[in-house]
């Protein structure tokens, strides 16, 4: 039986799974770095991390503060949709599995064992995470892909169709009853210059966040080149210019989303 997404093949594969906006910076790096931040014990070993579930690695699915500013993971839908899917399979190099390398690492065995609990909450599978204690360089890397319409397919850095099309992303904060929430959305050179104007136009009338905002904006790329939790504020917009401007073009994608589902 030839293996669709959701099956293993006969021969794992070893995939990193990480946010589409961040494959540009693991590519000029030349390697998966080790996840220092996850180091919870004073002795223990960072590693780099991968997985052979086929399709996604539901622990690499990230997460946004919310408005108490709690942490929360995003469904991978929302991280799909904003932070985009990439992956770059590995070379079975220096690979331990769980198991081993929770050990190998010098990890706290009940932190393990609540990252366990919390990966199977979130969708994974324990049994599919297999730790290096040493960054995989690039010549262990065997392809890079991205998620384009449930497909994996080869990244290529230089296919920027939206560029040729004259089109700008522009990644938008949502207002209720979204708020929090980001879309990204293209928008014709004309468009972006309304948007530019209107925003200069509230500059000059002091609309700015301390003083009541509908809408952030900014430009952004294919590769959703921003952290969801740190805006660089480029552009504000009064609900009557979110109407004209965005609303239209977040409901155009929410009914294709919908569609899509079907």
């Amino acid at each position: 039986m030839r293996p669709n997404k959701y099956t293993m093949s006969a021969k794992p594969q070893y995939f990193h799974y990480t946010p589409e906006y961040r494959i540009k910076e693991i590519i000029e790096s030349g390697e998966i770095k080790l996840a220092e931040p996850s180091v919870k014990a004073p002795n223990e070993k960072a590693c780099a991390w991968v997985s052979t579930n086929p399709f996604w690695e539901h622990t690499a699915t990230k997460g946004k503060a919310n408005d108490k500013g709690d942490y929360q993971h995003l469904t991978f839908q929302e991280h799909k949709d904003w932070l985009g899917c990439a992956r770059i399979e590995v070379k079975a190099v220096g690979l331990n599995a769980w198991s081993k390398v929770k050990h190998l690492a010098n990890m706290d065995l009940t932190f393990a064992k609540q990252m366990e609990v919390t990966g199977v909450h979130m969708g994974g599978n324990p049994l599919e995470w297999y730790g290096s204690l040493e960054p995989i360089k690039k010549e262990n890397w065997i392809k890079i892909e991205v998620l384009k319409e449930g497909q994996w397919i080869e990244y290529n850095p230089n296919n920027d169709e939206a560029k040729a099309q004259g089109l700008t992303f522009v990644s938008v904060i949502l207002p209720a009853p979204n708020e929090g929430q980001m879309a990204l959305l293209l928008f014709t050179k004309n468009e972006l210059e309304q948007l530019v104007n209107s925003h200069n136009e509230n500059s000059k009338n002091n609309l700015n966040p301390a003083n009541g905002f509908y809408s952030m904006w900014q430009e952004s790329d294919a590769y959703h080149d921003i952290d969801l939790n740190q805006h660089r504020l480029t552009g504000v917009l009064t609900q009557e210019q979110y109407d004209i401007l965005v609303k239209p073009k977040y409901e155009e994608l929410e009914a294709y989303r919908k569609q899509a589902q079907k």
